[in-house]
């Protein structure tokens, strides 16, 4: 069944542990190396990784954004890591990621980035703007939670058929609607 399959899915992701993200570090340093196998090798494990660790972008993407620096230490090769890194898969793509979190780091930093008359760069530069005006998905900055969907979820609730296993506190809804306001005030500072 579909719900047997999500929890399938759900047990592939681990922890982030610090060890993970030592590990994650040196790939993406991998991902930026001067030979072009080990770049290749270690991008299709870093993406993997990503995929395993759902966060953890959000604490590598400081150090992928690095590499797109103009700062002329930073070689074409490790340019070019970053660049593939960012583009990504099909299903993990690091460039048309929605979070404002991300979006707020990523899109200047792109912006920014320094030139190069390469043409296999210009050409990976091309790709990453293009995935975003063709894949990017907005999302909405505020949510918001209306009072008949709130009735209706205590009308299932308190339904016998089935019986529900518990039933949330009026501390616990209370905290929820302020937790809401917390993230959506976030998001839009960010926005």
């Amino acid at each position: 069944s579909l719900q047997h399959e999500m929890r399938v899915l759900d047990k592939e992701h681990a922890p982030y542990t610090p060890l993970v993200q030592e590990v994650m570090q040196d790939l993406l340093k991998l991902s930026t190396s001067h030979y072009g196998e080990v770049r290749a090798k270690a991008q299709q494990a870093f993406l993997g990784c990503l995929q395993m660790y759902p966060y953890s972008h959000l604490d590598l993407l400081p150090s992928i954004l690095t590499y797109l620096k103009d700062d002329p230490s930073i070689s074409h090769d490790q340019f070019k890591g970053a660049l593939y890194v960012l583009l990504g898969t099909r299903t993990c793509c690091l460039a048309n990621n929605s979070d404002y979190r991300v979006i707020r780091q990523l899109w200047p930093t792109l912006l920014q980035a320094g030139h190069s008359e390469n043409p296999s760069i210009q050409q990976l530069i091309e790709d990453v703007t293009d995935r975003i005006h063709r894949n990017y998905e907005s999302v909405a900055v505020e949510s918001e939670i209306s009072e008949a969907c709130v009735d209706l979820a205590k009308a299932v609730l308190s339904s016998k058929k089935p019986a529900p296993t518990c039933s949330p506190t009026t501390e616990e809804l209370g905290g929820a609607v302020k937790d809401l306001e917390r993230r959506n005030k976030a998001t839009l500072d960010i926005y």
